[in-house]
């Protein structure tokens, strides 16, 4: 016990550490009654006005181990979530250009395309160029003006 009286001296003078200090009072809390008061009295302080402190007494690690396990659990399934929904955005981007939706053309080892893939590879999907490239295209010539559309027209003819 000396030693942990040590320990806390030295932590109090210094400053440094504080956070251990919860954690080594907790670990010698159940075998001293002294220190589990400590703990619920430091809780009790450290709780917002009005609240109910919380349990004082040391954390069970395995409860600890699945609360993490759980979190991490959650945080997967929501970047499963967010991978399938930018795989859609992709595939009916692709679809919209006529590109290859795995490589666009950039992998000449791709399974889909043999890296031939870029934009107008295939015929473009007409109601997703509509929906998607069209009003991209109209606000373009809106920002560039007239000029841009008349080049185009005249290179045309």
């Amino acid at each position: 016990m000396d030693d942990v009286r040590a320990r806390l001296l030295e932590m109090l003078v210094s400053g440094k550490g504080t956070g251990d200090l919860r954690e080594m009072v907790a670990q010698q809390a159940n075998s001293n009654p002294q220190l589990q008061a400590l703990l619920q009295m430091m809780a009790r302080r450290e709780a917002p006005a009005g609240e109910e402190a919380v349990d004082a007494s040391p954390p069970d690690p395995d409860h600890t181990r699945r609360r993490r396990a759980e979190r991490l659990r959650e945080k997967l399934d929501d970047m499963r979530e967010e991978l399938e929904e930018l795989r859609e955005r992709n595939e009916l981007c692709a679809a919209a250009l006529g590109a290859c939706f795995a490589c666009w053309g950039t992998d000449e080892d791709c399974p889909e395309c043999a890296g031939r893939g870029r934009t107008g590879w295939r015929v473009p999907d007409r109601e997703l160029f509509q929906r998607m490239v069209v009003p991209a295209v109209r606000r373009w010539r809106e920002k560039a003006g007239p000029s841009v559309g008349a080049r185009r027209e005249a290179e045309e003819r």
